[in-house]
Protein backbone atom coordinates (compact mmCIF):
# COMPACT_ATOMS: atom_id res chain seq x y z
CA UNK A 1 0.00 0.00 0.00
CA UNK A 2 1.29 3.53 -1.38
CA UNK A 3 1.26 6.00 1.24
CA UNK A 4 -0.90 8.54 1.11
CA UNK A 5 -3.43 6.03 -0.64
CA UNK A 6 -6.98 5.60 1.28
CA UNK A 7 -7.04 2.36 3.76
CA UNK A 8 -9.80 0.10 2.25
CA UNK A 9 -12.54 -0.62 4.72
CA UNK A 10 -14.14 -4.43 4.93
CA UNK A 11 -18.11 -4.04 5.91
CA UNK A 12 -19.09 -6.98 8.24
CA UNK A 13 -22.69 -7.10 6.90
CA UNK A 14 -24.12 -10.47 7.82
CA UNK A 15 -24.66 -12.81 4.48
CA UNK A 16 -28.30 -13.91 4.29
CA UNK A 17 -26.39 -17.93 4.80
CA UNK A 18 -25.29 -16.23 8.40
CA UNK A 19 -28.31 -15.18 9.49
CA UNK A 20 -30.12 -18.59 8.79
CA UNK A 21 -27.91 -20.44 10.45
CA UNK A 22 -27.74 -18.69 13.70
CA UNK A 23 -31.73 -18.67 13.17
CA UNK A 24 -31.31 -22.16 12.95
CA UNK A 25 -29.01 -22.62 16.09
CA UNK A 26 -31.27 -20.36 17.97
CA UNK A 27 -34.19 -22.41 17.19
CA UNK A 28 -32.35 -26.01 17.42
CA UNK A 29 -30.96 -24.69 21.29
CA UNK A 30 -34.65 -23.36 21.81
CA UNK A 31 -35.84 -26.89 21.37
CA UNK A 32 -32.41 -28.70 23.23
CA UNK A 33 -33.58 -26.43 25.85
CA UNK A 34 -37.19 -27.32 26.11
CA UNK A 35 -36.30 -31.00 25.76
CA UNK A 36 -34.50 -30.61 29.41
CA UNK A 37 -36.53 -28.43 31.16
CA UNK A 38 -39.70 -30.87 30.26
CA UNK A 39 -37.35 -34.01 31.54
CA UNK A 40 -36.59 -31.83 34.52
CA UNK A 41 -40.14 -30.56 35.42
CA UNK A 42 -41.17 -34.78 34.95
CA UNK A 43 -38.56 -35.34 37.28
CA UNK A 44 -39.55 -32.38 39.79
CA UNK A 45 -43.31 -33.67 39.79
CA UNK A 46 -42.33 -37.34 40.51
CA UNK A 47 -40.25 -36.04 43.50
CA UNK A 48 -43.15 -33.99 44.51
CA UNK A 49 -45.56 -36.67 44.21
CA UNK A 50 -43.08 -38.96 46.02
CA UNK A 51 -42.59 -36.30 48.63
CA UNK A 52 -46.30 -35.89 48.98
CA UNK A 53 -46.87 -39.84 49.56
CA UNK A 54 -43.90 -40.02 52.11
CA UNK A 55 -45.16 -37.04 54.38
CA UNK A 56 -49.01 -38.90 54.22
CA UNK A 57 -47.14 -42.38 55.45
CA UNK A 58 -45.27 -40.71 58.13
CA UNK A 59 -48.18 -38.50 59.31
CA UNK A 60 -50.05 -41.74 59.68
CA UNK A 61 -47.13 -43.11 61.60
CA UNK A 62 -46.84 -40.66 63.70
CA UNK A 63 -50.56 -40.31 64.86
CA UNK A 64 -50.11 -44.16 65.50
CA UNK A 65 -46.85 -43.44 67.57
CA UNK A 66 -48.62 -40.41 69.32
CA UNK A 67 -51.67 -42.70 70.41
CA UNK A 68 -49.43 -45.26 71.64
CA UNK A 69 -47.48 -43.13 73.97
CA UNK A 70 -50.95 -41.24 75.17
CA UNK A 71 -51.84 -44.74 76.35
CA UNK A 72 -48.33 -46.01 78.42
CA UNK A 73 -48.56 -42.75 79.64
CA UNK A 74 -52.10 -43.39 81.02
CA UNK A 75 -51.18 -46.73 82.09
CA UNK A 76 -48.25 -45.56 83.84
CA UNK A 77 -50.40 -43.04 85.14
CA UNK A 78 -52.42 -46.01 86.53
CA UNK A 79 -49.76 -47.78 87.66
CA UNK A 80 -48.41 -44.82 89.96
CA UNK A 81 -52.33 -44.05 91.45
CA UNK A 82 -52.90 -47.82 91.94
CA UNK A 83 -49.40 -47.73 93.89
CA UNK A 84 -50.05 -44.19 95.70
CA UNK A 85 -53.89 -46.41 96.87
CA UNK A 86 -51.36 -49.25 97.97
CA UNK A 87 -49.18 -47.87 99.83
CA UNK A 88 -51.56 -45.14 101.90
CA UNK A 89 -53.65 -48.58 102.79
CA UNK A 90 -50.13 -50.16 103.90
CA UNK A 91 -49.51 -46.91 106.10
CA UNK A 92 -52.97 -46.85 107.79
CA UNK A 93 -52.27 -50.19 108.23
CA UNK A 94 -48.82 -49.81 109.93
CA UNK A 95 -49.73 -46.57 112.10
CA UNK A 96 -52.94 -48.50 113.59
CA UNK A 97 -50.50 -51.61 114.29
CA UNK A 98 -48.06 -49.39 115.80
CA UNK A 99 -50.78 -47.60 117.83
CA UNK A 100 -51.99 -50.79 119.06
CA UNK A 101 -48.60 -51.65 119.73
CA UNK A 102 -47.67 -48.73 121.78
CA UNK A 103 -50.56 -49.02 123.78
CA UNK A 104 -49.66 -52.32 124.86
CA UNK A 105 -46.57 -51.26 126.03
CA UNK A 106 -47.99 -48.80 128.42
CA UNK A 107 -50.74 -50.81 129.73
Amino acid sequence: MAPGQPVPTVTTSPSTSSVFDLARAQTLLSTVFDEERGELQKELDAANATLARMREEHKEAEAGLYKSKKREQQDVESVINEYDADLGSKDEEYQAVSTAHGNRLHV
